[in-house]
């Protein structure tokens, strides 16, 4: 049976050392005018949707103005982050790069199951030399507050695949309940804000607290 891997990102194949808040921060408060809207926001494993509407609430932007206010979020966000990341003290995280390999190598597909929008996930990764053929085909942010909703859009582009089993890897108890929500296997990687405890207890499938083991992850994956 063929095998599909939806990543996450942040925590998961990188860390932008907090980047990424700091930029939508920015963001927001440009096109609201209201600064610090995003305090008290949880914003680890949710979507780039759900955060932004929250903070769009905080800033008391109406109902008949939220469209059109989340969208110039959106395009302030995407100027914003480039140069955020670039001064970010961010990573790509232990055994990322031998695992795309060693996945490449064996013919396992690998996609995104992002809470990131679209272009903050292409703008991240391509700073890290991450951005690959097929992650454009994944799931995003802009597809669903709901990160279970995220997980299907990805799941769905790679529909084609005939009896392909999915696998989510993540770094989040959101990830995992996403990912059983749509009928997927959640590996967890204790490299974000997580314990390897916390996400055992939150039904991980197999949890590793990195993912440098890779003949050992690459095992998770196939037989998950």
């Amino acid at each position: 049976m063929l095998a599909v891997v939806l990543f996450d990102i942040d925590g998961t194949l990188i860390t932008v050392a907090g980047a990424g808040r700091a930029a939508l921060d920015a963001a927001v408060s440009e096109v609201t005018g209201v600064a610090g809207s995003l305090a008290g926001v949880a914003i680890a494993g949710r979507t780039d949707h759900a955060i932004i509407s929250d903070a769009l609430a905080n800033a008391n932007v109406s109902a008949e103005d939220h469209a059109a206010v989340f969208r110039g979020v959106t395009e302030a966000y995407a100027r914003h982050l480039p140069g955020h990341v670039a001064s970010a003290e961010g990573a790509v995280l232990p055994g990322v790069a031998a695992l795309l390999a060693a996945m490449d190598a064996a013919a396992i597909a690998s996609t995104l199951a992002t809470g990131n929008l679209r272009v903050g996930a292409q703008i991240k990764l391509h700073h890290f030399g991450l951005w690959r053929l097929g992650f454009e085909a994944g799931g995003f942010g802009d597809d669903s507050p709901v990160r279970a909703d995220v997980v299907r859009a990805a799941m769905l582009a790679h529909a084609r695949r005939e009896h392909a089993k999915f696998v989510v890897i993540g770094d989040t108890p959101h990830d995992i309940t996403a990912a059983h929500a749509a009928g997927a296997r959640a590996v967890a990687v204790a490299t974000g804000t997580f314990t390897s405890e916390e996400l055992r207890v939150a039904g991980a499938d197999v949890v590793f607290s990195n993912l440098a083991e890779t003949s050992s992850v690459l095992d998770a994956i196939l037989s998950c």
